[in-house]
């Protein structure tokens, strides 16, 4: 009895230290599950296979998506959105899905002076718009802030400063113009043809006296030389030029300005602003 108790307990020591089996797919003992990192369910982890390093240290996989979740520099596919340098959405510039807009329509002209000499300039919108004003919105009509600030453009400049325009705001352009005889000038005061006729005062300062010199020429019915000047205080240009001792070659009522004449008046005819055309004194 004794032999045969002391062999079977040899027996089962023997099974005891047998090894495990080394059959690949046979099932992994539960021990060795339980020997690894376990989550909340007590089950070990999900790896992420797209964002997860090679197994021979390499760097991570190429097309794993950058912490912001798009690309930077590429649109999102939608409205006015592109991504961003920190990979997060941003505002595009421009949309082709916004509408239409021509900036071409807040084109306009403009007149300016360039130390007395008038210039006809056009503010021209030549940037293409910014149609997004927010994310998934766009602007619906052309604005300053979609076209952006205009390039102003010099269109045509007047020949001197006894020329100026006629339109030349908004959407009508400009038009030479000769300022009306007798405007002041530099040194003179313009004459027909839009000429600054600086000799004017010289010959007819001393002539015209307490009177502003209007203008010098030639006058057209008689060929005799003519100084033009604005008188007021009552009478007419009779008086005017007799007084001066000379004679009345032309009269007008005076307009806005001193040397502006207005409607026609005879050379006997009395009102309390004139411009008188005197036949220049010998």
């Amino acid at each position: 009895m004794r032999r045969a108790l002391w062999v079977a307990l040899a027996l089962g020591a023997g099974c005891a230290t047998t090894a495990a089996p080394t059959d690949p797919d046979a099932e992994t003992p539960r021990d060795a599950l339980m020997a690894g990192p376990m989550d909340a369910t007590g089950l070990p982890p999900v790896v992420d296979a797209a964002s997860a390093s090679p197994r021979d240290g390499g760097p991570p996989r190429g097309d794993a998506l950058p912490p912001g979740g798009c690309v930077p520099g590429q649109p999102t596919g939608r409205l006015c959105e592109t991504c961003g340098e920190n990979g997060r959405p941003a505002l595009a510039r421009d949309d082709a899905n916004c509408p239409a807009l021509d900036c071409n329509t807040l084109d306009a002209y403009v007149l300016t002076d360039d130390e007395g000499i008038a210039v006809c300039s056009k503010d021209v919108h030549r940037q293409p718009p910014a149609r997004c004003i927010a994310l998934g919105s766009c602007h619906q009509a052309p604005n300053v802030t979609a076209c952006g600030p205009p390039t102003r453009v010099e269109v045509v400049r007047a020949e001197g400063p006894c020329q100026s325009f006629e339109g030349c705001v908004g959407a009508t352009p400009g038009t030479t113009t000769d300022a009306p005889v007798g405007t002041p000038c530099p040194g003179g005061v313009c004459a027909a043809g839009g000429v600054c006729d600086t000799d004017a005062v010289d010959r007819c300062g001393a002539f015209a006296g307490d009177a502003p010199v209007c203008g010098a020429g030639v006058h057209e019915a008689d060929g005799d030389r003519y100084c033009q000047i604005a008188v007021d205080g009552g009478g007419s240009c009779i008086d005017a030029c007799a007084a001066r001792g000379t004679r009345c070659q032309r009269a007008w009522a005076a307009g806005d300005q001193a040397c502006i004449g207005g409607d026609d008046r005879g050379c006997g005819d009395a009102a309390p602003a004139l411009v008188c055309r005197c036949a220049e004194p010998t």
